[in-house]
């Protein structure tokens, strides 16, 4: 379900949970004494690293209690979900979706398309395209399917970019992201 990389900022409490889930032998991570976040990368050449029962909807049941808590989450990943994917409707705070998330390259108007996403809107479920068959073997178009997702509640002015691919770096484009601490 998942790619390479995902990145969350949470309460060190939730790497109990994910250790349980099997993530703990891919990571690395560290807890942070502002906050008391903790921070976990998990790298794997795996595309599997979780079970397969672990998509979206999964991983936002598991990071919604801490938002809505009160405390700051950022995910970030390859989910190989294009962003109007059903499957996506977990994490996104809007556009149909029934999450607590926001996605830094959510207001790109050069990528708002459809009704749904009118040029008048603010934010869409939508974004720069991270894979493309020049790039990505398996994408047949490009697409966007890593994402950077942050806690409405936390996090505002969220903005997002891809960059160009880079040939033998990666099969997907670099994805960055920026967002102003709300509180």
């Amino acid at each position: 379900m998942f790619g390479t990389l995902m990145l969350i900022t949470v309460p060190a409490v939730l790497f109990r949970l994910l250790g349980a889930l099997g993530v703990g032998r891919f990571a690395t991570w560290r807890v942070s004494v502002l906050h008391g976040l903790a921070v976990m990368l998990v790298l794997t050449a795996s595309a599997h690293f979780l079970p397969s029962a672990v998509g979206p909807q999964k991983v936002a049941d598991i990071t919604r209690g801490f938002a809505n808590g009160g405390d700051p989450v950022v995910l970030a990943g390859d989910f190989n979900q294009l962003p109007k994917d059903v499957d996506m409707a977990p994490l996104y705070a809007h556009g149909g979706g029934t999450g607590v998330f926001q996605e830094a390259d959510e207001n790109d108007k050069d990528y708002f398309t459809g009704a749904d996403c009118p040029q008048s809107g603010d934010r869409c479920r939508s974004g720069e395209a991270t894979a493309e068959p020049g790039c990505s073997p398996k994408a047949s178009e490009p697409g966007k399917i890593d994402y950077i997702f942050l806690s409405y509640y936390w996090f505002t002015t969220v903005r997002g970019d891809s960059a160009a691919c880079t040939p033998g770096m990666s099969d997907h484009h670099l994805l960055r992201g920026a967002a102003a601490w709300e509180h």
